[in-house]
């Protein structure tokens, strides 16, 4: 029968092997099809994170100089008109309380919605995609950036501390912690594992060069006004954003959202249903799946280390308006100068993040037994420390050499974040992607939140005990830099191999 079949037609004994090999032939039109495809989703990924992450960075760092110097103008000037027949002294201690309170509270109140909504928001990303909530949270930032400038303009009518209040529209997106999120899981979710770092790193360095020269554009424009750099920066970013979310493709894998509970359809839709039955529904709904994301993250050996120094960690790294203030008070500099100034601390991180930390990666990869996430953790625990060093030397700095070297060691804590998002991500399978970053940046929110009120309540105590107790408030974020020191320290380099081991293994079978 099969011999008659292969005469009919007109096959010897090779015809099954060149059949195949045209079949394979046919597929590679679609393979390389496939590929063109994901190189021009991952370019279109990454000149959307790097357009966002410019325009973000430069209007943060370009104007908190020109906010602070306009916040204390208007403390100073309310609190003397209060007391008559007296120069101004905007360095008085009274001005520097509560300009402390002000800014510190407005931090805790620009972070906030972020820490409570992270979560929510990256659970619905998974169910509406991740370009759509990126675009709510661009709309509650532009709001309440939009109404803080506003009250800040008025500052005759409204009082100072109103501004906390404008960070309410964040709830409408999250704010930048959701923003963020989105955008490091689009990156997640196009690049695999063993590119993610080189990608975050590059991220980190347009990052880190936008600090050094956003300070220095808003101390310029800060010549005329301090409006100038507050109103061209809010235009820049809002300018910025819009080509950023029309560039940003739908990256979310469609597993996770077929995964995703869903609401009963009868339920939802039945005439009968009262709205109360509705909204009820919905709510248990996010309870099951909140509790999903919360085993899943947990079940992730070496993570809750890890999230505890992110929250350590962005205690110190929030502080960046304080330490304007703190120089500003110690010192005297004026804001202009100390924004000048403190570009030496992001100078020295763009060098260690595009020179030192490709050069480590290049060193630790040519080692025999070092395996990527050894390489990752050796290299956190060594910036860890450089940011507890830091943190110490700016606290007993009692001149500006001292100061500036101080910012240098910090400088060299900058890969931890940045080889800490790559660690984390690679210790779970490539679907947890979103949710583990969704973590890292509830956790971070969560260290820029304690920051506010933790920096004020301190630096006023220093200000009361006065002298070298100035800088309690540095010396209070070393010892939460040490704590994420020793948390990372518990992360076992060897587990944390098996693990990510056993999901590459995993996803190959998957595949």
């Amino acid at each position: 029968m099969s011999v008659n079949a292969s005469a009919m037609n007109g096959a010897d004994e090779h015809t099954p092997l060149v059949r195949r090999a045209s079949e394979a032939h046919d597929n590679i039109p679609d393979q390389r099809e496939g590929e063109v495809k994901n190189s021009r989703e991952r370019a279109r990924t990454r000149l959307a994170v790097f357009c966002f992450t410019i325009v973000a960075y430069l209007y943060n760092f370009g104007t908190v100089a020109a906010q602070t110097a306009l916040l204390e103008h208007i403390i100073c000037n309310q609190h003397f008109q209060q007391v008559p027949h007296v120069h101004p002294d905007c360095t008085d201690d009274s001005v520097q309380r509560e300009l402390a309170i002000v800014s510190q509270g407005e931090l805790t109140a620009k972070l906030l919605p972020g820490l409570l909504l992270n979560l929510p928001y990256g659970i619905l990303a998974d169910r509406i995609g991740r370009r759509t909530v990126f675009g709510m949270s661009l709309v509650g930032i532009l709001l309440s950036q939009g109404l803080t400038m506003f009250i800040l303009w008025q500052a005759d009518i409204f009082s100072p501390k109103l501004i906390w209040f404008a960070h309410a529209f964040r709830i409408i997106g999250g704010g930048e912690a959701v923003a963020v999120t989105m955008i490091f899981a689009a990156l997640a979710d196009v690049f695999p594992a063993d590119a993610r770092a080189t990608v975050f790193a590059q991220i980190a360095s347009a990052a880190w060069a936008c600090q050094l020269v956003a300070p220095l554009l808003g101390a310029f424009l800060m010549l005329t006004s301090p409006w100038v750099p507050l109103l061209s920066g809010y235009a820049l970013f809002a300018c910025g954003s819009l080509i950023s979310l029309y560039t940003l493709p739908e990256t979310a894998p469609s597993k996770a959202q077929d995964s995703a509970p869903h609401l009963d359809q009868s339920t939802s839709h039945h005439p009968t249903a009262s709205i109360l039955v509705r909204c009820s529904a919905q709510c248990r709904l996010w309870v099951v799946l909140f509790c999903q994301y919360c085993k899943n993250i947990f079940s992730v050996k070496g993570a809750l280390p890890l999230l505890f120094g992110f929250f350590t960690t962005t205690i110190g790294d929030s502080a960046a308006g304080f330490e304007l203030q703190y120089v500003h008070k110690r010192y005297g500099w004026s804001y202009s100068y100390a924004a000048a100034i403190m570009t030496v601390r992001s100078a020295v991180a763009l060098a260690v993040l595009s020179v030192f930390l490709p050069l480590c990666n290049r060193i630790a990869a040519s080692a025999k037994g070092w395996s990527t996430n050894d390489r990752d953790i050796a290299i956190m625990r060594t910036a860890a420390a450089f940011l507890t060093i830091g943190a110490l030397v700016l606290s007993a700095a009692s001149t500006s050499w001292t100061a500036i070297l101080a910012f240098i060691f910090l400088a060299f804590g900058a890969p931890l974040t940045v080889v800490g998002k790559s660690l984390l991500t690679a210790l779970g399978p490539k679907e947890m992607a979103g949710t583990l970053l969704s973590s890292i940046n509830t956790a971070a929110s969560l260290g820029a939140v304690v920051a506010g009120p933790i920096l004020a309540a301190s630096f006023q105590h220093g200000l009361r005990k006065g002298g070298s107790w100035i800088g309690f408030p540095l010396l209070v974020i070393a010892l939460f830099y040490a704590s994420g020191f020793i948390s990372v320290l518990c992360v076992r380099a060897s587990k944390a191999a098996d693990v990510a081991s056993k999901h590459n293994i995993d996803d190959g079978e998957t595949a």
